[in-house]
């Protein structure tokens, strides 16, 4: 062992940087059945022992005091005793190795606030032992506890050797054990190992270290997204038709079949009445922030120390509020149309996973569960408003109209005015018959939108919305877009328009 230097240093010299309150005096707890010195004593010869010997256990020591849990560079015997310190032993597994007299148990009972300081001196001169510098390599070292006097009671390797009087420093790695001023117990149940606590929250460093969290991630169901096909029992006879009956006729358009039952073989038609566009269907993005402002979409949790199963989370109400969804439909209209769809979170979203965060304290005890959901948890479902418009009779509706959506909230109402061009198609009669049967009705007369069979006719329109709310964009649906895109036995793809914050289906549907 090398020679251990004494560094001492008067009174007077020591008032610029050393205070006395460093160094907490040992107050009796009258109701412990041996006296706190007793207590220092047996677990000084115990850690004496096992520092001296144990390379391990030094090296995890001076890793946990840097970590300065309490904003000290202290090791909390309470938190620590159980961590691993090797692959096979925790620190208090290689104490019991030391404790010859089966002292440990009652020691954790007398001194619940028990800690270990490795203190840095390199303030009181670079030769002094510091925190920072300790080689854990050696097995030079010293576990100090203060007396009632201040003066400093020295073991090495389990002897009691010495004492140093108050003011006095030395260049050998210490010890100090003590009861930490920075935690208070809770008397009436201090056997329970989450009873501690900081006496102020200047003292809490553990969000670095022991108090944590962690997140699991509860998958309640595989969905990746809203499918493009849909049944054909939702659907119009002729929608369903449609695409096998002129989706190969070159130039003609579903809506002719549709609208005016043209087929391969019949290339004119008289318009249907009974249908009109409509906003069949729609999903929402739930990526995008606008839909959960103040008013709308927010977010329900679960919180508590109970485990919950997945069958909980999956009814569980994970939602508050509701969508109010604007469709501003023009079709060459002074007055758009203004069609609203209220729709609730459960019929918007899929929640696919639910998130749950538990909260450790620095004990490693967890104290809190929280389930919660974010916008990654959720897929869009198909919403059906079935949103009815017009009947597409093309001797008054232009070959197209425009669609632009909103997420209505409260607010100013804004108007505004704009001066559109509409393309008009001319291959269309009127039956002049009187008391015929399709008296009045438009022919058709072609298939599809022909640009030389056509004129243009400019309108104002005077839009109003709210300075509140929320654009999910806009699109043009042209006469000439399919209405389905693949077909099959069941079901049907249907063509969709998508603004990256809502995807729309428009269908004709039976009045």
């Amino acid at each position: 062992m090398k020679r251990t230097t004494i560094l001492i240093f008067s009174l007077v010299l020591l008032l610029s940087g050393c205070n006395k309150s460093n160094y907490q005096p040992i107050i009796k707890d009258e109701r412990n059945i041996a006296t706190v010195e007793d207590a220092f004593t047996a677990f000084a010869q115990i850690l004496s022992k096992a520092a001296y010997n144990e390379p391990a256990l030094r090296k995890y020591i001076k890793e946990e005091a840097l970590k300065q849990f309490d904003n000290d560079n202290d090791v909390f015997y309470q938190l620590v005793k159980d961590e691993p310190v090797d692959a096979d032993r925790s620190f208090s597994d290689i104490l019991r190795a030391y404790d010859d007299c089966n002292t440990l148990s009652l020691i954790e009972q007398e001194l619940p606030l028990l800690t270990i300081l490795v203190p840095d001196w390199s303030w009181v001169s670079e030769d002094c032992f510091s925190l920072n510098s300790w080689d854990t390599s050696s097995s030079d070292i010293m576990v100090s506890f203060d007396l009632q006097n201040g003066d400093h009671r020295i073991f090495i390797a389990g002897q009691d050797c010495d004492t140093l009087p108050y003011g006095c420093f030395t260049d050998t790695p210490t010890l100090i054990i003590k009861n930490n001023e920075r935690i208070v117990a809770d008397i009436a149940v201090r056997g329970s190992e989450s009873c501690f606590r900081f006496i102020d929250p200047a003292f809490d460093n553990t969000l670095s270290t022991k108090d944590h969290e962690e997140t699991v991630i509860h998958v309640l169901n595989s969905a990746t997204g809203p499918s493009a096909w849909v049944s054909k029992t939702y659907l119009t006879q002729k929608v369903r038709d449609c695409y096998q009956q002129i989706n190969s006729v070159p130039g003609a358009a579903h809506r002719d079949y549709v609208y005016y039952g043209m087929t391969s073989t019949i290339s004119s038609g008289y318009i249907d009445n009974t249908l009109k566009e409509a906003v069949f269907r729609y999903n929402i993005k739930p990526a995008w922030d606008c839909y959960y402002e103040s008013e709308d979409i927010s977010f329900n949790q679960l919180t508590g120390t109970a485990e919950r199963s997945d069958d909980d989370l999956r009814a569980f109400n994970w939602y508050d509020g509701h969508l109010e969804v604007c469709f501003v439909v023009n079709a060459g209209f002074e007055n758009p149309l203004y069609c609203y769809d209220e729709c609730t979170p459960s019929e918007a979203f899929l929640v696919t996973k639910v998130k749950e965060t538990r909260h450790y304290n620095w004990l490693g005890i967890l104290t809190n569960r929280v389930y919660f959901i974010t916008t990654d948890c959720l897929v869009p479902k198909w919403v059906y408003p079935s949103l009815k418009l017009f009947t597409w009779d093309i001797a008054s509706i232009p070959a197209q109209y425009t669609v632009q959506v909103y997420e209505h909230d409260s607010g100013t109402t804004i108007t505004n005015s704009t001066s559109q061009s509409w393309q008009f198609m001319t291959n269309l009669t009127t039956n002049t018959e009187v008391g015929g049967q399709y008296y009045g009705l438009t022919l058709k007369t072609s298939y599809g939108v022909s640009t030389s069979a056509s004129y243009n006719v400019n309108v104002t329109t005077s839009k109003s919305y709210t300075d509140n709310d929320d654009n999910l964009g806009s699109f043009v649906v042209q006469y000439i877009n399919p209405i389905v895109t693949e077909n099959a036995t069941s079901g049907v793809k249907l063509h969709s328009y998508n603004t990256g914050k809502i995807e729309v289906c428009m269908v004709p549907v039976n009045i």
